[in-house]
């Protein structure tokens, strides 16, 4: 249902650095993503998209095109049935009457999530260029989050990141990717109690900032700035895990 996506300019891929992507892509797609069904990305040549984009549901046999590694247009069920990545992963639309697509405003088709690219838009080769960048998945938190560290894994190879929006069909409006800090309130109480120590708050403080979570004090609270890419930290035990981590 969630779907997120950015454009990088100007980046140069060697083929080590292309093929380290796309083992990146595949890794997070298999784990994070439970194979797929929970969170999958795309690479995509941003010259030849016409926006705006469509994320839609369609029957089979209105979709045609030919996936990556094929020259011929297929229909989705024959994708499904022929191509690798649809033998391995057609399971996840067993029982569905629909299949999602990402076409772009000439109606070529970008992608099929969970499955596979399209040969023309979704071939991406070595050499400086400029990209587009999605994810789709049932969880939005991940995507964020995923959307974030790769848009920040660009920018250190030299891309300059530019967001999209995302206007969804009920009126909502998600920017992509997301920078802002999240924000986590967590009492000295909190801290010393699960950690059995006997800590100051300005003690607290300085340890989060040798972790790179700065904080300011509110109310009696520690109120600490977690960047997004810090996916590991979902609750305010995982930063006073790093209180503990800091502690000479």
């Amino acid at each position: 249902p969630y779907i997120g996506n950015f454009i990088v300019r100007n980046v140069d891929i060697d083929d080590a650095a292309l093929t380290r992507i796309i083992n990146y892509q595949e890794k997070i797609a298999g784990t994070f993503g439970r194979d797929r069904k929970v969170i999958g990305m795309g690479l995509f040549k941003i010259s030849a998209i016409k926006f705006p984009l469509q994320y839609i549901a369609l029957p089979s046999k209105e979709i045609k095109f030919a996936p990556l590694g094929f020259e011929e247009e297929m229909t989705g069920d024959e994708i499904l049935a022929k191509h690798s990545k649809g033998t391995t992963y057609g399971h996840l639309f067993s029982g569905k009457n629909k299949l999602p697509i990402l076409r772009d405003a000439n109606g070529k088709v970008l992608t099929m999530p969970g499955i596979t690219n399209s040969n023309d838009l979704g071939k991406v080769e070595a050499g400086k260029q400029d990209l587009f960048v999605e994810a789709t998945g049932s969880n939005l938190q991940m995507i964020v989050q995923l959307l974030t560290a790769n848009a920040l894994d660009f920018a250190d190879m030299g891309g300059q990141i530019e967001t999209c929006t995302v206007k969804y069909s009920g009126g909502k409006s998600i920017e992509f990717p997301q920078f802002a800090f999240d924000k986590y309130s967590v009492s000295i109480k909190e801290i010393n109690s699960l950690l059995g120590l006997n800590l100051k708050q300005e003690q607290a403080k300085n340890l989060l900032e040798k972790m790179l979570l700065p904080s300011t004090v509110h109310g009696g609270k520690l109120v600490v700035n977690v960047p997004r890419f810090r996916s590991d930290v979902v609750h305010n035990v995982d930063v006073i895990e790093d209180v503990a981590r800091a502690v000479d």
